[in-house]
């Protein structure tokens, strides 16, 4: 028996390798029908027929390697193997364009006429083919070969053009940039034409008996014509299997020769359990090992990690709703990209508000994706076979945005929109194991969702109910403070209305200050009204707080001096803060004219006492007097707006103070004893710096 040549050496391989890649794409495509294609059986069940074509270079590869002589003689074994060849490609053909029908004519089913007309010459030319391979070589079978040989190739150039005009028809421009969709491509017309523009020269070539050499090569060149644009958009996951090829090949190679070098050196009593050795060696990798290598290739050449689940969830753990729902969409699709390895992904809300981020064109996208309950009645799961069942405008923005499929984020409250993602060259999604990850993230986004407009929903209504509480104060004191602008108008209107009576008397000059005073009094209450209803902005600097209470202290030196209220000072110069200067000098100035206002209903003695000191992480200001102190069912309504014991107050300087220091994240509180007066603390941040010094 001769071995085999160069040539066939040569040509087989070039035979094998578009076997290989249609396995692969075949495998690929075979697991993503399953997701797909829940609902139309004959998709998730039945082979994919890109398997046939695989099947058919195996075999020939396999042909190719015969010796001349095994070849000429054509025994029952080389028959049936070309049958076997033969009989894939012609059932590929109908197999294949039951597919493009169902996938490009929405709700489209296989009739019984239908299945008759498109599988009965496929089953008639089998019939035939079996009749020719089953004959010994005769001259008789010499002269039916080519009769068959053409009929096949008749019959693919006929089947093939009606899937040409039928694709023709559905294209989509785009291209086959890696991880592109897999729907029919105008430029894949181009390649059905010239892979049967080829198949007729091949044929001629054959019924010629010329060029014997070439004809591997232009047998393989169609297949790796049609194969092309499919590995070219699933050139990540093809090169995935392809590494997980090889490194089984490997493995089976190196477990054949370690147990050949064991059998030479063991001897033949231990050649059997050798053998027994090898097999369970050669199991334990095929079965157990694949996953092992797999993780492996996934880990160290696409730097994808196993854990995307784990990953994801453990992220949407850690996402707040207080972030808002743009916010927690825009880290969530930001996230997911980069888990999942995606050139880009976009999330369209149904509110019409949409977020992108990579490599995703979402302009026009963005202005043809429905809204409201048509965005809501959209499929759950969107894949580029799906497509054209959707409107052209948006089947048009879905392929120029090269997005493979879309994903719903929805929650048993509420639609929110579509995930929509494009993958590039190292972005593997792979169907059956990453599917379900991006459902689940999608789900659990949703619930996101839900959580973060529910808390701005509450947050919104706590401020409508502060709102209106601000404002139903605002109408409770306005009794008040009308009453109290319109007792000192009246006197004022009084000593005025005597005052023009005889305006050169040397007697009006006591109306007059009181006039002055009684005004003096109404812009008060004005003024505090109107601080209190306003919104106010801070603008924070470092304040050094013992200096401004020494400013403070000098404002009311006179105040002090007439009352007769010693002063007790503890001010640690250093202690700052990052406050608003202006405001806490209106908080500071408010406590200190309270400590006086108290101190005048004092017997002798009258102290007050100012401290500034650093305690902890706070800067702590004390105001204290030995006044009568406050009864201790009113100190917890100290800080509550008009609520004042003063005869003439309107009980908005202290809710001011409040306010005010609330906003510098400290806080104020005021305690009493019997005979001790009123102490009033108040406690701010230490600035950053001032914090690491003393610590």
């Amino acid at each position: 028996m001769t071995p085999p040549g160069t040539d066939q050496l040569v040509a087989a391989a070039v035979e094998l390798v578009p076997a290989f890649l249609f396995a692969v794409v075949a495998s690929i495509v075979g697991s993503a029908r399953r997701i797909v294609f829940p609902d139309v059986p004959v998709l998730r069940r039945l082979p994919h027929p890109l398997w046939l074509v695989s099947l058919h270079y195996l075999v020939i590869a396999m042909l190719v390697l015969l010796p001349p002589e095994l070849a000429r003689a054509r025994p029952p074994g080389v028959r049936a193997a070309s049958a076997v060849a033969d009989f894939a490609l012609i059932l590929f053909l109908p197999g294949l364009r039951q597919i493009v029908t169902l996938v490009t004519t929405p709700g489209w089913r296989p009739t019984r006429a239908w299945l008759v007309r498109d599988y009965g010459p496929a089953l008639a030319l089998c019939g035939l083919g079996a009749l020719v391979h089953a004959v010994p070589p005769s001259p008789a079978i010499s002269r039916w070969l080519p009769v068959y040989q053409t009929s096949i190739g008749l019959y693919l150039i006929v089947l093939g053009g009606a899937m040409l005009y039928r694709i023709r028809h559905v294209a989509e421009p785009g291209s086959w940039r890696p991880g592109g969709i897999a729907g029919p491509h105008v430029r894949d017309t181009v390649i059905v034409a010239g892979g049967l523009a080829l198949t007729a020269v091949l044929i001629a070539v054959i019924l010629t008996e010329r060029g014997k050499v070439f004809v591997p090569v232009l047998h393989a060149g169609i297949g790796l014509l049609c194969v092309g644009p499919m590995v070219a958009m699933m050139i990540g996951m093809v090169v995935r299997q392809l590494l997980f090829a090889l490194a089984m090949v490997t493995a089976a190679a190196g477990i054949y020769f370690g147990a050949g070098a064991l059998h030479a050196t063991a001897g033949p009593a231990l050649g059997p359990v050798v053998d027994v050795g090898a097999i369970v060696v050669l199991l334990a990798v095929f079965l157990a090992g694949r996953d092992a290598v797999r993780r492996a290739i996934d880990r160290f050449v696409f730097r994808r990690s196993r854990r995307r689940a784990e990953e994801l969830q453990a992220f949407l753990h850690t996402l707040s709703p207080e972030l808002g729902v743009l916010e927690c969409s825009r880290r969530a699709i930001h996230e997911l990209a980069r888990v999942m390895q995606l050139r880009g992904v976009a999330i369209l809300l149904d509110d019409g508000r949409a977020l992108a981020t990579g490599d995703l064109a979402l302009d026009r996208l963005r202005e043809v994706w429905p809204r409201g309950a048509a965005a809501a009645a959209l499929p759950s799961r969107l894949s580029a076979p799906e497509f054209g069942t959707l409107p052209l405008p948006l089947r048009g923005a879905l392929v120029e945005a090269d997005v493979l499929g879309a994903i719903a984020v929805a929650s048993p409250r509420r639609h929110w929109g579509h995930l929509v993602a494009t993958t590039g060259i190292r972005g593997v999604i792979v169907a059956d194991e990453d599917t379900p990850v991006l459902l689940a993230f999608a789900d659990q986004l949703a619930l996101v969702l839900d959580a973060a407009e529910l808390l701005a929903r509450a947050v919104a209504v706590e401020r409508s109910l502060a709102h209106a509480e601000k404002l139903a104060a605002i109408g409770e004191t306005a009794a008040r403070i009308a009453h109290d602008v319109r007792n000192p108008i009246t006197a004022a209107r009084s000593l005025a209305q005597q005052l023009a009576r005889d305006p050169g008397s040397a007697a009006n000059a006591e109306p007059a200050q009181l006039i002055v005073a009684e005004l003096e009094r109404v812009e008060r209450r004005l003024r505090d009204l109107l601080r209190f209803a306003r919104r106010e902005e801070f603008s924070f600097t470092t304040v050094d707080l013992a200096t401004l209470a020494r400013d403070v202290l000098e404002s009311f030196g006179p105040r002090l001096e007439a009352a007769g209220i010693a002063l007790d000072l503890d001010l640690a110069d250093g202690t700052a803060a990052d406050a608003d200067e202006d405001k806490m000098r209106q908080v500071l100035g408010n406590l200190v004219e309270n400590a006086i206002d108290a101190l005048a209903d004092a017997p002798n003695g009258r102290r007050l006492t100012l401290a500034v000191k650093a305690i902890d992480a706070s800067a702590t200001i004390r105001v204290a007097d030995n006044g009568p102190g406050v009864a201790p069912d009113a100190l917890s309504h100290l800080f509550e707006p008009f609520f004042s014991q003063k005869a003439n107050g309107t009980g908005l300087g202290l809710a001011i103070a409040k306010r005010t220091v609330d906003a510098h994240g400290g806080r104020i509180v005021a305690t009493t004893g019997p005979g001790t007066g009123l102490t009033v603390r108040v406690d701010l941040p230490l600035r950053q710096g001032a914090r690491r010094a003393r610590a």
